[in-house]
């Protein structure tokens, strides 16, 4: 029996078409809420599925792992020249590392010392306010004074 036959019935019935409409929308609003239900539970087995998988390849890296601590992977994978030749090249990186830190700290030194060698900033700014409030240019120096005297009197020996 369709749907449309049943509200016909209902509606024959005596059963008013309001109360239809909303068994109608409460029945779709239902299904609704069921698809999202079987969405959310695929993805939850996804979820399951992902994690016994990531639990499995914790468990090989760690035979792995556990293989190169004792000495070489099982099943002969990494000769042990392999393993040499890394730690090898492990002791090389530790050297260059370690160069690296030395010229880092004396750069910070360098910089340090520049610090405190060099004027900053704001002191720059007050000693060229400093400077333009005196203006040393409008000075007169001892030379120039003893010129002017002598100017000025050779003015008045004239007269």
């Amino acid at each position: 029996m369709s749907r449309v036959e049943r509200d016909d019935r209902r509606a024959k019935k005596g059963v008013p078409s309001r109360a239809t409409e909303i068994l109608s929308k409460i029945n779709s609003d239902i299904r609704a809420l069921n698809s999202s239900i079987l969405v959310l539970s695929q993805k939850m087995k996804y979820v399951v599925r992902n994690e016994k998988i990531l639990g499995r390849n914790l468990l090989v890296l760690n035979k792995k792992l556990k293989g190169l601590e004792s000495g070489g992977l099982q099943g002969g994978v990494t000769p042990s020249g392999e393993v040499g030749s890394i730690r090898n090249e492990l002791a090389n990186l530790n050297s260059v590392v370690s160069k690296q830190s030395e010229l880092l700290s004396e750069m910070q030194s360098a910089i340090l010392e520049m610090n405190d060698k060099f004027a900053k900033q704001e002191e720059l700014k007050e000693i060229k306010y400093v400077i333009d409030a005196i203006n040393p240019l409008e000075f007169v120096t001892r030379g120039d004074l003893e010129k002017l005297i002598e100017n000025k009197l050779k003015g008045k020996r004239r007269k």
